[in-house]
């Protein structure tokens, strides 16, 4: 699906209620590409966009279901009120029309369940909801004012909702249950990116006990709340460990955890191992940690700009206990983006 932001010509503007500080949303055109060029088909979407100064994020715009037979987006009702509107993707078929408050910053949405839902949120509350007859059917509701994200994972049923930045809430849409929510979780979205499978576990960072400030880093299964594979205790905080990155792979049976500026976590479910890795020796104390697509290699790249060369240091090895790292270059804008050894 693709989207163009000029409005549509010869549209009815969109009513004023549906917008953030008083910024209205706008209506624009969407190509939907359900397979081929010649399937082609537009349909109008609505989206919310602050001025540049107030550095404030668009409003999302569609949501196509894990099977690829539906495509939820938000448009305008006949009586031009804001809904998300589910089709079928391919044909346009009508599904249902779910009515929303406002279209703002706040407006999320994602299409989720082995017998699709709607999981919606306004800024303020979180909505489930289900088609049946051509109506839509609200099966649950519950307070979540600041949520920054929802993804789906390798179970359809459930989904993660992050409301914060270190908090997630798992969510059965079929059931509107909510196993457990977990406190501390690294950022959800940087956990699945770059991945090329939905993740059947997710990592999470617990307290040791209730009298340790040490850290316990598992991963769980969001659907159970089983723990798949678990650290020994680390002596850092969780709110420090969770404030670098986590990568998932391999479905969430591979992770790698930063725990600080230099060292970090090797997790693989598959073979039950759990190895540290140390960034390479070297004057500069901070690195960001960054895993392969595929999960064979690791690369560390410096967070500050090596005087001698004006660029920043780069290493990669494959992903072992004890890694033999090779010095990389990083290229510059205008230069080819592929990795290669530094001569």
């Amino acid at each position: 699906m693709v989207t163009w932001h000029e409005p549509l010509p010869n549209l009815p503007s969109t009513p004023s209620p549906g917008g953030l500080n008083g910024v209205p949303p706008l209506d624009h055109a969407a190509l939907v590409l359900p397979g081929s060029i010649e399937d082609r088909r537009w349909i109008k979407v609505v989206d919310w966009n602050a001025p540049d100064e107030e550095r404030l994020p668009k409003s999302q715009v569609f949501s196509v279901s894990q099977d690829g037979e539906l495509l939820s987006y938000v448009t305008l009702s006949d009586t031009f009120s804001p809904v998300i509107r589910i089709e079928h993707a391919v044909d346009g078929t009508h599904v249902v029309d779910v009515p929303i408050d406002e279209i703002d910053a706040g407006t999320k949405f994602l299409l989720a369940g082995r017998e699709p839902h709607l999981v919606y949120t306004n800024g303020e509350n979180v909505r489930i909801v289900a088609f049946v007859n051509g109506a839509a059917r609200e099966i649950d509701e519950f307070p979540s004012p600041h949520v920054q994200s929802m993804l789906p994972t390798a179970d359809p049923d459930i989904v993660l909702i992050s409301d914060s930045e270190t908090a997630t809430l798992p969510v059965n849409v079929t059931t509107g249950e909510a196993p457990e929510f977990y406190q501390y979780v690294p950022p959800i979205f940087f956990q699945v990116f770059g991945g090329d499978e939905l993740p059947a576990n997710i990592v999470r960072v617990n307290y040791e006990s209730k009298d340790s400030s040490a850290s316990i880093v598992s991963l769980i299964d969001p659907a159970t709340g089983e723990v798949v594979l678990q650290s020994d205790p680390i002596d850092q905080h969780p709110l420090e460990i969770i404030s670098y990155r986590t990568w998932l792979r391999d479905g969430g049976n591979l992770a790698l955890v930063q725990l600080g500026p230099d060292r970090a976590l090797v997790m693989n479910a598959t073979t039950q191992e759990i190895w540290e890795i140390d960034a390479p020796e070297s004057e500069d104390p901070l690195w960001d940690f960054f895993l392969s697509w595929d999960g064979s290699y690791l690369v560390v790249e410096s967070r500050t700009t090596n005087p001698e060369t004006s660029e920043t240091d780069a290493y990669i090895a494959p992903l072992e206990p004890n890694p033999d790292w090779q010095l990389i270059d990083v290229p510059t804008s205008g230069q080819d983006a592929a990795a290669t050894p530094a001569a």
